[in-house]
């Protein structure tokens, strides 16, 4: 019964048969597409390796080029040893420090691993070699890393990715003239075509590769090559067994034993295509077999023992067995279902001619169930093959209906128009009279819109041109105005005779109040080029209106007008841009107050409608003709009806102020009759949110605007004042700020960036302040040739610009700056951080000089990342008045003492004033943006609970109590 059904099955082996033998060319692509890629020594060269790297004379640079070597050398022998070799060497390259011979290691390492089929560890001994190899410039080393990672993507599928991979390698090998290694990788790309079923092409790319390695030399890759070539060459078998003749020759004499292994097995492969030469085939198998045993290759030992056990089946069934046993208990083969179905079937027939029955039979069912899903994996590609067809079938019977449909349709539409012929030719007089009336108003009205389009093209180049102009002279201003407010501040406190006080306190107001208008052209020019960006924070809405009325009160008791608030709406949060809204409001008071007569009515309410918030202000003033009422929110419009004629202005107010309200998502209304006043109506969809719960503060803000300014006690520099370097091209200004200072530091001036660096190579200053704006080479300039030289570049330097733009803040830090100064400034201001920068770099100074002769716990190569890095732990914390030193130095991984070194070192601060100055830094940036409503919240935001201690260290940084910082 066993016998029958062992016979019955053999019909279904037999159909299956046939696919094996194909199959089985894609086993070999497997097998052969890691062979040897170079040179390799004899065994007399391995000895003299091994003694040379045993001697006591090898540096760590020859010791890794050596152990390379013997990884090269023994690669063909054992693949374990090479491996071994390459790790070695890899150590040796890191001792040497040596980044090339680190990545030419780890590259040998990935291709032992590879011969291994450890593809994991073999991708990444590739990343390795990469990180290593960054930045070099051997073409041969990365040609080979490319190579290896090429084979890489070969083995995960990626077939075409590894193609171009090997081809980026091909093209750095040509160029580095690495003969062997480019015959290598075009080895790696005719195997990678062999797997995309691309054989011919294949051939062709051997013979290439073949061409790169001329006379006798490189036996080892041509030897590789070839048994790939002969393998693939079933279609020219005169030509693919003088091949194996040729190789055979090579190779014996040199003992290489894997690649004997290989060619003996492509000659039973080639053997199989004569039937009457089993004992050819059984003779080149037992070869294939003894000289894997010898090269230690498992795999290529069980391919070869199961199918000469499969030949051995007939006559010798014990020893077939026996071999076919041992092969299908190597791994690869278990996994492989073709290999263990050819297996199981041999086995079952060896088992059968010892009578061995019941084994037979069960070994037979192993093949047929090996047979049946290599079966059905087939029938299941037909199957989707037919579905596919029959798809492609019905789509183009589809196609062929809609083709007939339209066929008809098109006869119909023929005959339609035949018919409609007669009526088209009667009426295509009348149409083409139509059509030459229609054109003729087309051409007209194309006249009259390129008329317009260019007075609008003239009129938009002219308020651009306007607003260019305005924005220049703004810029300007800003220079003289420096000139005229700081000193104003420096001398007030110092006169006693009260008349001249108050006239200069005038001069002074009224240079603020020019001030201002300044900064409405500049805020118009930022809205223009789309530079303005809402930075909205939560205020309760009644307490910050009644701030910003109160501050015209002193305006309307002086002139007697009824100046009123109301409000019907209940006391909200809101989140809101408070500088924008400041600004829409202050202008919509002031210009109420402006035009209204002396004990005339000015109200304010406020009220709220679905979500909308209407802020009205109404006044009894002259009012706004009909004649100017569509124009007064345009750009410098001036009004040319009389008395409003009499009252000047620059046309900026109402127009930026129309222009915060709509960047603010609302708008601004007006309605006016000359004689019987105005109201304007800001309307503004605001986001009502929940009161913020701040923390109870242990002092109260009532000294806020009372902290006096620090005085700095006189500062020297090895005996004398510290020199200061004063770079601006206005001679004024620079004369100013040389006066200033000159009582504490020696001062010398230049008038743009050209000057200033030839005054640093004429002598040492401790500190530089610099203007933005110079000819010849300006500010941002400047600091980019200082940061060339590597002592300019730790000299402090201050930034001193006209302009309010965060993008050249931003750009300044960006390349290095200490600080900036915003013009106008005060004299104390820029006193105080001058102070304190050529402080911190003096302590910096001092500890770097006491560590010299100390042994540095910390060794740190990237300073710009760990400040970085502690900069950030201290911003994540920065509402958190308990975070600390403790605090910083754990969550940086550093104990407190080795963290107070570290930041000593960078920054000449110790770690209380570091995370002390990034709180005062924060603080300073809310009050200069306006994001928060009142000093005490900038206070609470950047983590500080002692009111008298902010206001105390905030003047002390920069010179101005916080409270002036907004304004």
């Amino acid at each position: 019964m066993i016998i029958a059904r062992i016979d019955f099955r053999y019909s279904l082996l037999k159909k299956i048969h046939d696919l094996a033998a194909h199959l089985f060319l894609l086993k070999f692509i497997f097998l052969t597409a890691w062979l040897p890629n170079l040179t390799y020594a004899q065994t007399t060269e391995i000895d003299s390796l091994q003694s040379l790297l045993a001697s006591s004379h090898a540096q760590p640079v020859q010791a890794a080029d050596i152990c390379i070597q013997l990884a090269q050398a023994t690669y063909n022998q054992s693949l374990e040893e090479a491996l071994q070799y390459a790790q070695e060497g890899t150590e040796h390259g890191k001792s040497a420090k040596d980044q090339d011979r680190i990545g030419k290691g780890y590259i040998w390492q990935g291709r032992m691993l590879g011969e291994l089929r450890r593809l994991e560890e073999a991708e990444a001994a590739y990343l390795q070699a990469a990180t290593f190899l960054e930045g070099s410039t051997d073409s041969t080393l990365l040609g080979q890393l490319y190579n290896g990672q090429g084979l890489i993507l070969r083995y995960q599928g990626n077939y075409q990715e590894a193609i171009e991979k090997i081809y980026l390698a091909v093209d750095l090998l040509i160029a580095s003239r690495d003969s062997v290694s480019t015959a290598s990788a075009l080895n790696s790309i005719a195997n990678l075509q062999v797997a995309m079923r691309d054989t011919v092409e294949s051939i062709g790319v051997w013979k290439r590769a073949l061409t790169f390695l001329p006379g006798e030399g490189y036996f080892g890759t041509r030897a590789g090559i070839m048994i790939n070539m002969a393998g693939h060459m079933d279609h020219m078998p005169a030509q693919k067994l003088h091949l194996l003749d040729s190789l055979e020759k090579i190779l014996l004499p040199r003992n290489q034993y894997r690649f004997l292994c290989y060619t003996y097995s492509c000659m039973a492969e080639y053997y199989e295509l004569f039937p009457v030469s089993v004992d050819s085939q059984k003779k080149y198998y037992r070869l294939a077999v003894e000289y894997a045993k010898k090269s230690q290759d498992a795999y290529m030992y069980a391919f070869n023992s199961l199918y000469l056990g499969i030949l051995e089946t007939e006559g010798q069934p014990q020893v077939a067995e026996n071999r076919i046993r041992e092969a299908l208990a190597n791994p690869t083969i278990r996994e492989n279902d073709l290999m263990r179905a050819e297996g199981n079937k041999y086995l079952s027939r060896s088992l059968y001619s010892q009578r061995k029955y019941q084994a037979a039979y069960d070994a037979l069912d192993s093949a047929r169930k090996n047979y049946q899903k290599i079966y059905d994996a087939r029938n299941s590609e037909q199957l989707a093959e037919a579905e596919k067809k029959y798809e492609l079938a019905d789509k183009e019977r589809k196609i062929n209906m809609q083709k007939l449909q339209l066929a008809e349709e098109q006869n119909a539409r023929s005959q339609l128009m035949i018919g409609s012929l007669i009526l088209l030719v009667l009426v295509v007089g009348g149409y083409q009279w139509y059509l030459m009336r229609q054109r003729k108003r087309k051409q007209a009205a194309e006249r009259a819109l390129e008329v317009q389009q260019m007075e609008a093209n003239k009129l938009r180049e002219l308020d651009q041109f306007k607003t260019q102009f305005f924005t220049n002279v703004s810029h300007e201003l800003r220079t003289p105005l420096t000139l005229i407010i700081s000193p104003l501040s420096d001398v007030l406190s110092q006169i006693q005779s009260v008349p001249i006080r108050q006239r200069l306190h005038t001069v002074q107001q009224n240079a603020q109040r020019l001030l201002s208008l300044v900064n409405e052209i500049m805020d118009l020019s930022k809205v223009e080029a789309g530079n303005l960006r809402l930075n909205s924070v939560p205020v309760a809405l009644h307490p910050f209106v009644r701030r910003i009325f109160g501050t015209m009160e002193s305006m309307a008791e002086v002139r007697e007008i009824d100046y009123q608030l109301s409000m019907t709406t209940v006391d909200a949060h809101v989140r809101i841009d408070l500088d924008k809204f400041e600004k829409i409001l202050q202008n919509l008071l002031s210009n109420a107050l402006k035009f209204t007569p002396n004990r005339g009515k000015v109200h304010l309410n406020i009220y709220q409608e679905e979500g909308i918030f209407f802020f009205e202000v109404k006044d009894s003033g002259h009012g706004i003709s009909s004649a100017d009422l569509p124009y007064i929110f345009d750009r410098f419009y001036q009004s040319t009806v009389q008395p409003t004629t009499l009252q000047g202005g620059t046309g900026v107010g109402l127009s930026l102020a129309k222009e915060l309200a709509q960047l603010m998502g609302g708008d601004i209304q007006v309605e006016s009759r000359q004689g019987e006043g105005s109201t304007f109506t800001l309307q503004l969809p605001l986001e009502e949110t929940t009161a913020p719960t701040p923390p109870r503060p242990i002092e109260t803000p009532e000294e806020w605007g009372h902290q006096a300014l620090p005085q700095f006690a006189p500062m020297t520099v090895q005996g004398e004042k510290p020199h200061v370097l004063v770079v601006e091209d206005n001679k004024e200004m620079g004369a100013y700020l040389i006066q200033i200072l000159s009582d504490q530091y020696h001062c010398i001036w230049a008038n743009n960036g050209e000057e200033g660096l030839k005054q640093l190579k004429n002598q040492h200053f401790d500190a530089i302040i610099s203007d933005v704006m110079m000819p010849q080479m300006d500010g941002f300039t400047f600091r980019e040739k200082i940061n060339e030289h590597k002592d300019w570049k730790r000299i402090p330097f201050v930034l001193l610009t006209a302009r309010h733009l965060e993008a050249d803040k931003l750009k300044g830090f960006q390349l290095g700056i200490d600080d900036y100064l915003t013009k106008p400034f005060s004299t104390p201001e820029v006193k105080a951080r001058l102070y304190n920068l050529i402080q911190n770099k003096r302590e910096r100074i001092a500890y770097l000089e006491e560590q010299m002769a100390e042994p540095r716990e910390v060794v740190l190569t990237q300073d710009e990342q760990m400040l970085r890095m502690l900069e950030g732990e201290v911003l994540g914390n920065l509402d958190n008045p308990q975070f600390g030193v403790e605090a910083l130095a754990q969550t940086s991984n550093y104990s407190s003492k080795q963290l107070g070194r570290i930041i000593k070192r960078l920054t000449g601060m110790t770690t209380v004033n570091f995370i002390l100055e990034i709180r005062l830094q924060k603080a300073r940036e809310l009050l200069e943006q306006r994001a928060v409503a009142t000093v005490f919240e900038a206070q609470v935001q950047v983590g500080i609970n002692s009111t008298s201690y902010f206001t105390r260290k905030f003047t002390e940084r920069f010179g101005k109590n916080p409270s002036e910082m907004g304004k």
